[in-house]
């Protein structure tokens, strides 16, 4: 415990931390009368795609930090710059990060909620991605996702939590390329 005081009293550097947050491009805006912020970071080359990543609640875009640079600029990670993303980071999201997966974690009265939620956001026809990490802290099976979601790609990772953007963002970040490279549409 003295050793993590004296790291949080002497080491910890507020400044970079502080730096390393704000190279990203932060906004704020009101949707619905909600206050949400988002990062806005735009990927390179011709025809970047449009993503938003969200996250459970309580947490931050912070998370997707590794991945965000991966994803915008594809070219400068040893990856096809056709790949590239013009990224959304939201936070502040806990309705809409949570729903989606909540029976997932808790079958029975959430059930009715996800349904809620799927009417909201209409259709769920549009093409589902999940990349199943080995020690996340639920492990769905497929059958159960598809009665919610159309679900084109499925990967069980080798290794990798709950927090896969920061604990394996490599492995991440090639499931996003591989899920999304055949919906790009080209000119």
């Amino acid at each position: 415990m003295r050793a993590l005081i004296d790291y949080w009293t002497h080491a910890f550097d507020w400044r970079r931390q502080e730096m390393a947050i704000n190279r990203f491009a932060q906004f704020r805006a009101m949707v619905n009368g909600v206050g949400v912020h988002f990062v806005h970071e735009r990927g390179v080359g011709d025809h970047p795609l449009p993503i938003i990543l969200t996250h459970g609640y309580p947490d931050s875009f912070w998370r997707f930090s590794k991945i965000i640079p991966m994803l915008t600029h594809p070219e400068a990670h040893r990856a096809d710059p056709a790949d590239a993303f013009d990224v959304v980071g939201v936070t502040e999201t806990i309705g809409s990060a949570f729903l989606p997966y909540a029976d997932f974690v808790n079958a029975g009265a959430l059930t009715l909620a996800v349904e809620a939620f799927r009417q909201w956001i209409g259709s769920t026809d549009a093409p589902a991605a999940f990349a199943m990490f080995p020690k996340d802290i639920s492990h769905p099976p497929r059958e159960w996702a598809a009665r919610y979601f159309n679900v084109q790609r499925w990967t069980e990772m080798p290794r990798g939590g709950h927090f896969a953007a920061l604990e394996e963002p490599e492995l991440l970040v090639d499931d996003i390329r591989r899920f999304f490279r055949p919906l790009r549409t080209s000119d």
